[in-house]
């Protein structure tokens, strides 16, 4: 689904503080959709909903499934899979931040946050995924029914 002009993205926010849900959507409720999952399970089913986000922000310390198992479940469901996660967590080390690309995260951004930084990376990952929807919707109508096979709007995993 591509959004006009008069359609806002859609962000998912998932995260079990309510102190920091309601920060989130006092900052972004002006120019997004804004969809909201105290936990994992919760945030699963609406990213796999018939409406998907067009980005998920997603902490990592939540009850009964952090956000790394999350974010595995959400890049091996084809509805969720493409949809750019950025971790928003507390845990700042080397291993962890490493950790959050290998399960497909797009980005890291250690808290407290910087709202104004959240919201340069909002704009820069809905950008290039709006760009890769876009490119390959645009293949697929010159190519008519051949697979189109693109490079995916994913992470790099070293080594």
């Amino acid at each position: 689904m591509t959004h006009s002009e008069t359609t806002r993205p859609t962000i998912l926010l998932i995260d079990d503080s309510l102190d920091y849900l309601k920060l989130m959507v006092e900052v972004l409720k002006n120019d997004y959709e804004i969809q909201v999952a105290l936990d994992g399970i919760q945030g699963l089913r609406l990213a796999q909903s018939h409406k998907p986000p067009d980005l998920i922000l997603l902490d990592i310390c939540m009850p009964e499934m952090n956000g790394y198992e999350v974010c595995k479940y959400l890049k091996a469901h084809p509805v969720s899979k493409n949809i750019p996660v950025i971790f928003l967590s507390a845990l700042h080390g080397i291993e962890e931040v490493a950790r959050g690309f290998e399960v497909g995260a797009m980005d890291y951004i250690t808290k407290p946050i910087n709202i104004s930084i959240v919201q340069a990376r909002i704009k820069t990952h809905l950008k290039l995924y709006h760009q890769s929807r876009l490119l390959e919707t645009l293949l697929r109508e010159k190519m008519g029914k051949q697979p189109v096979s693109i490079i995916k709007y994913s992470t790099v995993s070293a080594g």
